[in-house]
């Protein structure tokens, strides 16, 4: 079986002539390839889709020996829906860490316990803003979650109506659209246009940041922080600094001159034109998402 690409953000699985019994790649029929499973740095990597039926490498399979050695001589028991493969995306997000890896899985169950399912009807018109919403696929079917700093600013939502908004998206596309062993993340655009320094809703972010690290671990590929003001890229590529080094390779920041460098990992087909893309920009009905 073979995979060929047009160069227009379209592939497709051939068996035969080239020209002859072509068919395109859907979701449904996507195999992910080393790039997509894991994030590279230097000679190193990490592992970003966890599902079966991925195998995992010897070594990893010796860290998942560790973790659950761990569990068994401290008498520690999961909670139900964690398999060793979700186990494994908390210990490697813990740094390899048994001990923060058990009570982030716990963090993880209370809060779910607690907050989910999330009630749609309450938070409607917050949905609805755009100042957070998934829209479209890239180039390898990972929704694309756009954050509108601007509309964030704005906003006189309290952090508990945000915080719901995040929530009630990332679990949407989490459990509605995304195929385990194939299709586990997503790509991220932070559009900061018409945002000064002294305007950046640092609370909001970090309060949207927090929930998404903690409770949907390993999930980002890649974010485009664009529009940004100098002193903002020179801030930025501070806070870059003290990220590890995987993380690193996952962020991308501009001023401008952007639209190359996203048409890589989004295809224009997919892309609103605010972001250099074919598509109409979204102005309403932003939830449920429209991703296909």
């Amino acid at each position: 079986m073979e995979t060929i690409g047009t160069g227009l953000g379209m592939n497709f699985i051939g068996a035969g002539a080239l020209g002859m019994n072509y068919v395109p790649i859907t979701k449904d029929t996507f195999i992910p390839s080393e790039e997509d499973i894991f994030v590279h740095a230097g000679k190193e990597k990490q592992r970003l889709i966890f599902g079966e039926p991925l195998v995992y490498e010897d070594k990893e399979k010796e860290l998942i020996q560790e973790f659950t050695n761990y569990l068994t001589e401290n008498n520690l028991s999961l909670p139900e829906g964690y398999d060793e493969r979700e186990c494994f995306r908390y210990y490697q997000g813990c740094g390899y860490d048994s001990k923060k890896a058990f009570e982030g899985i716990l963090e993880n169950h209370e809060f779910n316990t607690k907050n989910l399912p999330v009630d749609i009807d309450s938070i409607e018109e917050a949905l609805q803003s755009g100042m957070v919403y998934f829209y479209k696929t890239d180039i390898h079917f990972r929704p694309v979650c756009i954050i509108n700093v601007k509309k964030l600013v704005k906003t006189e939502l309290d952090e508990d109506i945000l915080l719901k908004v995040t929530l009630a998206m990332a679990d949407h596309v989490t459990k509605k659209y995304m195929r385990p062993g194939a299709i586990e993340n997503w790509t991220v655009i932070l559009d900061l246009k018409d945002v000064g320094v002294t305007q950046i809703p640092k609370k909001k972010l970090q309060s949207m940041v927090s929930i998404l690290q903690s409770n949907f671990r390993g999930r980002l590929y890649k974010l485009f922080a664009i529009n940004m003001p100098f002193m903002i890229r020179a801030l930025w590529k501070l806070f870059k600094g003290m990220c590890d080094k995987f993380t690193q390779e996952k962020l991308s920041m501009y001023g401008g001159g952007y639209e190359a460098d996203i048409q890589k990992v989004i295809p224009s087909y997919n892309l609103e034109k605010r972001f250099g893309g074919d598509l109409d920009d979204v102005e309403s009905n932003f939830f449920p998402p429209q991703l296909e």
